[in-house]
Parts: C-alpha cells; structure tokens; sequence
C-alpha cells in the first residue's frame, strides 16, 4: 500500500466532511503473500483522529494471521513446552520491515485469520477477530429461522457466515493445542518455511546461466535494488554465499545469514516470471511473447482434469499482475526487469507456495536440484509447444481454431515437406475425421513428425 496515496484519499475525504468506515491493510496477500505497512497506516489513523477523522482499522490476515506466532513468546506454565534445540536448525526469522508490521498487528481493531490457509487444517476454518467485542453488535444479523425468541445467542449472529461446520473449529481447537500458535509451535513450522522460501528465491536468482535460452525474474526486488546498492554484487554474493551452500555451512555463515533474512518475499508465496532469449541470443522484447511462454510453463506444471498428482514432483499456480490492480509504477517497473515491452494491460506470472517445513531435513539441496530439473524441463517442453503453436496461428489465417487440408499442404510445402509426409501427417492428425484439424490435433501430430524426421521444418 501507497501510504502517500492513502493520506490523500483520507484527507479529500476530510475535507469533502465523508465518513470513512474501515482501512484494510492486508497481512500476507494470496497473490504474493505482501504485508502492507501497517505501522504507517495505525500512525496516518492516529495523525487524521486529531484532525476530526476517524475510522477502523481491518488488518485481512487471511494468509498471514497464523505467521504472528514467529513472534509469539510460549506459555511457560504450558507443560508440553519444548526445549530450545542445542544445533542450529534450517529456520529463518522475518525480515525487519515484516517483524515491524506483524509486532502492530495487536493494535488493528479487526483481524480475519483463515486456519485453512497458513495454519494448516482442513477448510473451512475461518475467524473475524475484534479487539473490542462491542464491535460484533455492529455486524450482528438473525435469521428466524435459526434463532428463536427463547435461544441463547450463538455465534452464527455475529459474522457475514453463521454455518461453519462444528468439524473445522474442533479441528482448530485440536491443532492449538498440539502445536501451540506460540513461537516452539507453528512459530518454528512457519520459520522453516520462511528458510525453504527463500532458498527457493536464491535458486531462481541464480539459475538461470549466460549460455541459458531464458531467464527468470522473481517479483521481489533485492535489497540492494530496494536501497539503490550494487545489485550485480548482491547476486554474486548469493550465488557463492547462499545458493551454492548446504543448510548447515548457510547457517554458520552469520554474514550471509543477515542478508538470507532480508531476501524474498514477505511471506512464503513466491511469484516469478521467464521470459527467453531468440536464436541470435538477444532477449525477446514483446510482453505478449513472454505471456505466452509463462502460460505455457503453467500449463506443463500443472494438473489436468483426472490426473494423477503423484507423477508430478512439481506444479504451480499462476496469475496475470493487471495495470488497473497495481498501478503503472509498478507494471512499469516490473516490465523492464523483466526486459519486456509494447502493448498490453496484463504481466502473466507463475506462483510457488512453499509450505513444507521439511525440506531441508536431509541436509542438502535435493528438492532445489530437482526444483531447478523441473523448470528447465517444463521451459522446453513449453518453447517447443509454443513454437509449434505459432506454426499454427501461421497457418489458421482467419483464426476459427481449426485448418483444412489445403491451408496445411500450402503450408508444408513451403517449409520444405515431401509430399508423402505432409499426407501421412494429415491422415494421423485428422483423428476426428471431419476433414478439419483443430489445434490440440495439431500440435499432438506435429510434435510427433518432428521426432520422427529429426530435421524440422526444411527450408
């Protein structure tokens, strides 16, 4: 959030004598787990309250709620406290913007906090907190046909939704019992995320080789880049300090421990986007091109209908950053990092939610290796179905997602085809037998006949 922007919005409201109900600060966004400044914004309440506005302040912990507990000292009366382990263990703490955020979040009037996203249990569990439970007579609604005149007042009055099943708050009730929403507890789950987030960052940062055909971009800055500093330098310094290290020489490193813990995103979502180099080795400058290779990536990394997960070492989600959410300095910002430009309203990225604390358990860097095999893998599978995609929007001329014979054999006859293949391709591919070729079709055959010629297309 633009605390600038929010202060001028705030006070046009002032001055124009408009109530304002609530600001929302998001702790933890589901598009790149962000933590808004908070701090700034319960400091902007408290400057404008002296000036004759006032308003609540929501903190949407969705995502982010159960992550306070990094901070959270545990009960010492509690009898299954847990020692302070003697080795160090693959666990990282907030950086020091999100820990200044997080220590404030007390302060906030409201606070909505989904158990089913970062604490782990079954969906749907969900809370809407308020630091003054007078607030609830504010929000409270009856229906008539739940409640009546002799009942006692029940829960299902006070929130948007009074039908949560029983299942998710005894789930909730279980969980904090047994892991404790404390430091020891889901604190030390979240700080060995947190540890493998940012491993995952460093990876990306780094994997991508100058003799590579791509590169890839996280959506976080540096933090040399955030302060104006040396990000070239920065890079190599996690390239030979952090990324090339196992967890236990990274941990005695104090040195690279102090920047591992300032890097990434807030939290442990991880947005990031490729984009790829032509043959003659210069970055392609077209933002569509680069959409397209992102959501061919996803679409290699992700699962279709009925199939089995098993099979998939590795899947990711995906969502499009749009001008009218972000705003130009941002969309701007990102575009040249990533080395694209030109038309377009919409930047296509890939997201990573890391929430497994034991990947690092083994000691070494086996899920980064295979992260990075994956990637590599699903970027040439994906250049390649896209390369074949082209072939066909070449081909489709007036675009209705289908070809008939003669566009293909005009086609294939200018690149370079015999006549006996360009036939045998369009007797395997016309699988529908209906004398067109839809796209899926297309590209299943075509695939197929450059394996089986190992040439490609002839010029």
């Amino acid at each position: 959030m633009s605390i600038p922007d929010l202060e001028r919005i705030l006070r046009s409201c002032l001055a124009e004598r408009r109530p304002v109900y609530t600001v929302v600060g998001v702790i933890g966004s589901t598009e790149e787990s962000a933590v808004d400044p908070l701090r700034d914004i319960l400091e902007l309440r408290d400057r404008l309250r002296d000036e004759g506005l006032e308003f609540t302040v929501h903190a949407d912990a969705a995502w982010g709620g159960y992550h306070v507990s990094i901070l959270r000292e545990d009960d010492e009366s509690f009898p299954g406290k847990r020692p302070e382990p003697t080795s160090p263990r693959a666990e990282v703490d907030f950086s020091r913007y999100t820990a200044t955020q997080y220590a404030v979040l007390h302060l906030a009037d409201s606070v909505t906090v989904d158990p089913h996203k970062s604490g782990y249990i079954p969906y749907p569990a969900g809370a809407l907190c308020y630091r003054n439970a007078a607030m609830r007579d504010l929000l409270t609604f009856k229906a008539p046909y739940i409640l009546h005149a002799q009942d006692e007042p029940s829960v299902g009055i006070y929130g948007v939704e009074g039908s949560k099943p029983g299942a998710a708050v005894a789930a909730v009730f279980l969980a904090h019992k047994v892991i404790r929403p404390s430091r020891s507890g889901y604190g030390s789950i979240h700080r060995k995320a947190l540890f493998n987030c940012r491993r995952v960052y460093a990876r990306l940062l780094c994997m991508a080789r100058p003799e590579d055909n791509f590169v890839v971009v996280p959506v976080p800055r540096l933090p040399a880049e955030i302060d104006g500093g040396d990000g070239a330098s920065q890079l190599e310094f996690i390239r030979h300090r952090i990324d090339g290290r196992d967890p236990d020489a990274l941990l005695a490193d104090e040195e690279a421990m102090a920047l591992f813990a300032e890097l990434g995103p807030d939290l442990n979502i991880l947005t990031y986007a490729f984009n790829f180099k032509r043959p003659d080795g210069r970055m392609n400058t077209s933002l569509a091109q680069a959409n397209r290779l992102n959501k061919a990536v996803y679409e290699v990394l992700s699962l279709r209908p009925g199939e089995d997960p098993s099979g998939h070492p590795l899947l990711v989600t995906t969502t499009d950053f749009e001008d009218a959410h972000y705003g130009a300095q941002f969309m701007d910002s990102y575009k040249r990092r990533l080395g694209v430009e030109g038309p377009g309203h919409a930047i296509t990225v890939l997201r990573s939610t890391v929430m497994n604390p034991w990947l690092t358990d083994f000691g070494d860097d086996t899920f980064l290796d295979m992260l990075e095999r994956e990637f590599r893998r699903a970027i040439s599978r994906a250049m390649f179905r896209d390369s074949m995609a082209q072939v066909f929007e070449e081909i489709d001329a007036n675009n209705d997602g289908q070809l008939d014979r003669a566009e293909v054999e005009a086609k294939f006859r200018a690149m370079g085809y015999a006549d006996a293949e360009i036939h045998e391709f369009l007797r395997s591919s016309d699988t529908s037998r209906d004398n067109n070729i839809s796209k899926q079709e297309f590209l299943e055959s075509f695939s197929q006949m450059l394996v089986r010629t190992s040439l490609g297309p002839r010029r």
